[in-house]
């Protein structure tokens, strides 16, 4: 078990979701913690079904030769240590929760008539999700498309880019943009287990007024990509202006706003949450000071927006959360591209693997 050191923090926009939580042991040195959770995970690869393939030929000297190779399917990512123990012998153990992932289910065997429903099921729910994210939410409340995938601390990390027109009308921008504040911005104290949020600085100390060098790395330092991406863009029309006037060309007071939503993860390109809507909104004058886009437009912006983070926040909560990859190791410490803002707090474990040796050196000590 490796303890880090200097950890990379995850920035910008967080909303709460899953990942593994690690119990802390005194009782165990390291060595014997890595042998329990090795233990573990060989027995729990025993119970899960096993792929058999054997290959026969015949060499040049006209011998049969035979070749098997054994295979099982278990998953250790996200596993979750929950606890260490000894055995009766007084041998290291350990508890570990595997996540529960519909992948298994989907994997089950299933054969004759009943294997045959069960894959037209599967497509009507492909389309049904398909259509989901072009449906109004109220059509979609009280429905569920996906089981929510929860955890203890860890949040997922989502960067923000706004991209704007140039063009686009500087009133509308002075309406609109003030409301994305409020809406992805500022936390909504009451509901912040869902509340999305956009961090602008670094968290204040958690102990003192004082950062230690651990909280400084664990905050700092941010990385160049997050696990998510979203980008909103912002451009505006001009409509034609109304009776003998708009014939002749004149332009305003109305105008169509174009809004697009899009919300997807680099390590994840088949996932992705987008939207668009044009929300027509007209201008007015204020006699002597400038003009303002009319209220029943305003309340039309916030409305998309509000529906926009709803539906965002339900689906995002229903994706895997990536777990943080190992960006730098030296002899002291080793880095890892998440922090604070993604649930990393100070004092937690974790288990470092390599992908390309571990599976081989599962068995060996």
């Amino acid at each position: 078990m490796t303890r880090l050191h200097v950890l990379y923090p995850a920035l910008f926009w967080a909303c709460a979701g899953f990942a593994p939580a690690f119990a802390q042991s005194t009782a165990l040195t390291p060595q014997e913690r890595l042998d329990a959770i090795r233990q573990s995970l060989v027995e729990s690869s025993l119970q899960t079904p096993t792929k058999v393939t054997t290959t026969q030929w015949i060499d040049g000297q006209g011998s049969l030769r035979e070749a098997s190779s054994f295979k099982n399917g278990m998953e250790v990512r996200g596993v979750r240590i929950v606890s260490y123990d000894k055995d009766d012998q007084g041998n290291p153990r350990a508890k570990l929760l595997y996540p529960s992932t519909e992948s298994a289910i989907q994997r089950a065997n299933v054969t004759g008539i009943q294997g045959a429903l069960q894959k037209i099921n599967k497509a009507l729910d492909k389309v049904s999700d398909f259509a989901k994210q072009w449906t109004p939410v109220e059509l979609n409340e009280g429905k569920t498309s996906c089981q929510i995938k929860s955890g203890e601390h860890m949040k997922h990390v989502v960067s923000l880019d706004l991209d704007i027109d140039p063009s686009s009308n500087r009133v509308v921008l002075t309406s609109l943009l003030p409301l994305v504040q409020a809406q992805w911005v500022k936390t909504d104290a009451s509901n912040s287990a869902l509340a999305w949020r956009m961090v602008n600085n670094l968290p204040p100390p958690s102990v003192s007024q004082t950062m230690t060098n651990y909280e400084r790395a664990l905050v700092s330092h941010r990385p160049l990509s997050l696990p998510w991406h979203a980008q909103l863009k912002i451009s505006t029309e001009l409509q034609d202006g109304p009776g003998i006037a708009g014939l002749m060309g004149a332009k305003g007071p109305g105008v169509l706003v174009n809004l697009s939503f899009r919300l997807s993860s680099p390590q994840a390109p088949h996932h992705v949450y987008q939207n668009t809507v044009s929300v027509p909104v007209t201008l007015e004058s204020s006699g002597w000071g400038a003009n303002k886009v009319q209220a029943d437009g305003v309340s039309a912006l916030q409305s998309s927006l509000q529906s926009w983070r709803h539906e965002a926040e339900q689906w995002l909560s229903c994706q895997n959360i990536n777990p943080p990859q190992v960006t730098a190791v030296s002899p002291r410490q080793v880095e890892i591209n998440a922090g604070g803002l993604a649930g990393v707090r100070q004092g937690d474990e974790w288990l470092i693997a390599n992908p390309a040796v571990f599976p081989s050196g599962l068995l060996g000590k």
